[in-house]
């Protein structure tokens, strides 16, 4: 987790109220709205590590895991909607389809029966045994995708306002991505601990969307189809 209990709770409201201001700036616009709920979703891990350290009840466990199996699919859904690439209900419920198999996964598998430990500078989970490496599978796969998205947009515009934007948009799922790698590679016993690695960055991916709306703003670009 980050580092204390009083230090999650502490991210959780900055990253609530953010989630809130993005979407009220500008209450229509679809782009607002995806990056507050990923904003809103990151407060929401903040809060349940707060409260598995706080009360030891392993239904935060659960909630928290399954929040993290939500990001990576809004991760797509953010690079689609930035580049103004319209996707079919086909292949939002193909992308769907995984997020959705691990969310049940963690909402009814029993490896509870462990319990969390909060340590220092991490929350250590219940061991995930094989499900942990289709789990970081999962994750990377789509967080890459994302990142290729953003790539195919760069080379499809001459627009260097918009080329900016989009690196922008790789920039934001790279503060997820580079960190966790070198996490995974220099403490690979912490493996299972990827979620709570990305934490520690969740903070500063809020803070970059916050730039990325005064871009956009700035420049005049609206999401309202």
């Amino acid at each position: 987790m980050c580092f204390s209990p009083t230090i999650s709770l502490t991210t959780f409201v900055i990253e609530f109220i953010l989630a809130i201001y993005f979407v009220a700036i500008a209450p229509k616009d679809k782009l607002n709205k995806i990056i507050g709920r990923v904003t809103a979703f990151l407060a929401l891990y903040q809060l349940n590590e707060f409260l598995i350290c706080t009360t030891g009840n392993t239904i935060h466990t659960r909630f928290a895991l399954i929040i993290t199996a939500l990001l990576p699919v809004y991760g797509v859904l953010y690079a689609f909607k930035m580049i103004r690439k319209k996707i079919t209900l086909n292949q939002r419920l193909i992308l769907y389809a995984t997020p959705i198999v691990f969310c049940i996964y963690f909402a009814f598998t029993q490896i509870y029966n462990n319990p969390t430990a909060c340590l220092n500078m991490f929350i250590q989970y219940p061991k995930l045994g094989f499900a942990a490496k289709l789990y970081g599978l999962y994750y990377f796969t789509y967080l890459l995708f994302s990142i290729y998205i953003f790539y195919r947009g760069i080379k499809q515009t001459r627009n260097k306002m918009l080329r900016r934007f989009y690196e922008l948009g790789i920039l934001s799922i790279l503060i997820f991505t580079v960190p966790t790698f070198l996490f995974i590679i220099i403490l690979p016993q912490y493996f299972i601990l990827f979620p709570s690695v990305l934490c520690q960055f969740a903070l500063l991916l809020a803070i970059l969307f916050v730039y990325i709306i005064y871009y956009k703003q700035k420049n005049k670009l609206v999401y309202t189809v």
